[in-house]
């Protein structure tokens, strides 16, 4: 088995998260798995994501946030 050149043990996790986008949009999205180094994140459409954007991870915990990888 390969193992991963990673700075950072991901931990996986199953949460529904939102994407606002700067112009006001809110994008649905599930949270896959998370690290110290970032989330992945499981959209409909990446290539639509702006490249900077706000995380809302609950009620009262956002984080801004940037794409560093799409696929």
């Amino acid at each position: 088995m390969e193992s991963e050149n990673r700075k950072f043990t991901r931990r996986d996790i199953d949460l529904v998260v939102h994407i606002d986008a700067r112009d006001g949009t809110i994008i649905d999205a599930e949270m896959l798995d998370l690290s110290q180094g970032g989330v992945r994140l499981k959209v409909g459409n990446p290539d639509n994501l702006p490249e900077q954007f706000l995380l809302q991870l609950s009620a009262t915990i956002y984080r801004w946030s940037r794409i560093a990888w799409r696929s």
